[in-house]
């Protein structure tokens, strides 16, 4: 592949595909920061990250750092830029910056690919969370692609067999923001249930290590082929009594209330009758 390889955002994603291109021997020329505000010791300090919490860059790597102010007189045709900022800073980032020649991909699920005048565009979307701190095995995560430039197409194919993607698919902005959709009640959603559990805990002032062991169990289950068979508990018994004792527990708490009562409701509509107990 010919030109560089620029990541604007150093966050959870922008640092996962920072270190996998490294340990791939694919360097990086520059990381981008989505503040204008960038502190000396940063520009000076190869050892410096943009943020603590996240993997440290080694002195050995070079690696330059800009600020956004400072990308277009940097950007060079043949450069490909991933934009890793978030979403609601995407279409305006790239459109400002548009260049003969630069190729910018973006690597969200819930952003259409960015029409530009100047340059390509393309997107490259991991499905997978990312936290930045543990290293990633790209070999395990589909990732989805798209762009109007055949090129482009076959650049970010490239780029993903580098970082050991074994599914790599074609997919339009359409659905992968329905794909995105999958994520979030599969993700974000799942994980919001483990915190409500912790919360309620806490307020009764229990131990909110008492249910990390079902957490745990849980998640094993996750993968189940027919999530159905792992389900327990009374909506799937059609057990109104103890729901309803439940739903005194909740009285004070309106917000926790509408979310127990539409899950049930869910299960008890969708649960396959030869499922039902």
């Amino acid at each position: 592949m010919t030109g560089r390889i620029l990541i604007w955002g150093y966050g959870k994603l922008g640092s996962s595909i920072f270190q996998a291109l490294d340990k791939a021997n694919i360097p990086v020329s520059a990381l981008i920061r989505s503040s204008e505000k960038v502190l000396d010791e940063e520009k000076s300090n190869a050892n410096t990250v943009f943020r603590s919490d996240l993997p440290i860059i080694s002195p050995n790597i070079m690696v330059d750092r800009l600020t956004s102010a400072e990308l277009g007189a940097y950007l060079l045709p043949e450069d490909t830029v991933f934009v890793t900022l978030p979403d609601r800073l995407i279409v305006n980032a790239i459109e400002s910056h548009q260049s003969d020649g630069v190729c910018f991909i973006h690597c969200s699920g819930a952003t259409p690919i960015v029409q530009l005048n100047k340059g390509a565009s393309g997107v490259f979307y991991p499905f997978q969370t990312f936290s930045g701190k543990t290293p990633v095995d790209w070999s395990t995560i589909p990732v989805f692609i798209e762009s109007e430039d055949e090129k482009v197409l076959q650049k970010l194919e490239w780029i993903a067999q580098i970082l050991g993607v074994k599914s790599i698919q074609v997919m339009n902005s359409a659905n992968r923001e329905y794909l995105h959709l999958v994520g979030v009640f599969a993700n974000n959603f799942t994980q919001t249930m483990a915190i409500i559990s912790r919360n309620l805990l806490i307020d009764a002032q229990m131990d909110q290590q008492w249910v990390v062991p079902i957490l745990e169990k849980t998640a094993l289950h996750l993968t189940d082929k027919n999530p159905w068979d792992s389900l327990t508990g009374p909506a799937r018994r059609g057990d109104s009594d103890t729901m309803a004792k439940h739903n005194v527990l909740l009285g004070s708490k309106a917000d926790l209330l509408g979310i127990y009562n539409a899950l049930s409701s869910y299960i008890s509509k969708h649960i396959p009758d030869s499922k039902k107990q």
